[in-house]
């Protein structure tokens, strides 16, 4: 009688974690854990900290944040068809989406989106040396540009100029860097200008600023303000204060948003219009040379402060 073959030993048992299943035979459960978790909690941080600024229109962020988890998905789906290695894939995936994270979080980090100005120019005008480095100087005539302690006198008899143009700074523009918010090609700027001087018109007119489009003259009656109307015509608007005779330190504060343009002087608005585009340039003093010209203007501080609309520190 034959002897039935002895049963084979019983192999091993594997500590191998199943795959999947047959729609993904290649990956284990635990991969897809980690995996779907990583996706997951990058996707929930970057919808919970959005931010206009930073990262512009809330409809094309979110697919934005879609897209990049997509992204990883197939990223780690291909490295893993190629390699056995368990570890490759998820770093591979785990780089598509933190590199997604970094641009967000940077530019949420950005002093822009926590409401610094895109373009700052601040003046204590303390020394000329100091004040040559940030302003442009221009004398014509008798004009005169002369410092006085902590202050800047433009002196301009008639038939002469004395002014100074401020050496703004580029202000950022969206797509110059990656870093830089989103909200920087999606919004309006707005800008501010202030300055303390004190004016002694000696004729007529006196120029205090000159910012084309706008041109601000101080009159015996107060000011002469040059500023175009809803046509694109130059219109003077004439307004009464004493400022045209007292001789006076006053603080001036130009303000332009997206709809209007307001001039206050010591707190109070003195004139305000349909704003007609961005201010460009700082020039204060006397830019005209005729005889109906001339007078002086002693500047203690400046600055120029250019926004995003709505968002300010």
């Amino acid at each position: 009688m034959t002897t039935p073959p002895a049963p084979a030993a019983a192999e091993p048992h594997s500590p191998q974690v199943e795959s999947v299943g047959s729609w993904m035979p290649f990956a284990t459960r635990a991969e897809i854990a980690i995996l779907g978790v990583s996706l997951a909690v990058s996707a929930v941080l970057r919808l919970l900290t959005y931010h206009p600024i930073a990262d512009g229109a809330g409809s094309r962020y979110s697919k934005t944040v879609v897209v990049s988890v997509v992204a990883a998905a197939l990223v780690w789906i291909l490295v893993r068809l190629q390699t056995a290695n368990r570890s490759i894939p998820i770093l591979c995936a785990l780089a598509v989406i933190l590199a997604g994270d970094a641009v967000h979080y940077v530019r949420l980090a950005h002093p822009v989106t926590r409401g610094a100005p895109i373009r700052s120019f601040v003046s204590d005008l303390k020394g000329e040396e100091r004040a040559r480095r940030e302003w442009e100087f221009t004398t014509s005539g008798e004009g005169q540009i002369k410092f006085d302690g902590s202050s800047m006198r433009l002196s301009s008899p008639t038939r002469s100029t004395a002014y100074v143009q401020a050496k703004l700074p580029p202000a950022l523009e969206w797509g110059s860097a990656w870093w830089l918010p989103v909200g920087l090609g999606e919004r309006e700027r707005v800008e501010e200008i202030t300055w303390r001087a004190t004016v002694r018109r000696e004729r007529d007119y006196f120029v205090v600023l000159d910012v084309n489009p706008l041109l601000i003259q101080v009159v015996p009656y107060g000011l002469h303000i040059t500023y175009p109307d809803a046509a694109g015509t130059l219109r003077g608007h004439e307004v009464p204060h004493p400022i045209g005779q007292d001789a006076q330190p006053h603080d001036w504060q130009l303000a332009r948003d997206t709809q209007n343009i307001r001039l206050n002087v010591d707190g109070r608005q003195v004139w305000s219009a349909s704003q007609r585009g961005p201010l460009r340039q700082l020039r204060l003093g006397e830019t005209r040379s005729d005889p109906e010209h001339g007078g002086a203007m002693s500047i203690e501080r400046v600055s120029f402060l250019n926004h995003l609309e709505g968002k300010r520190a």
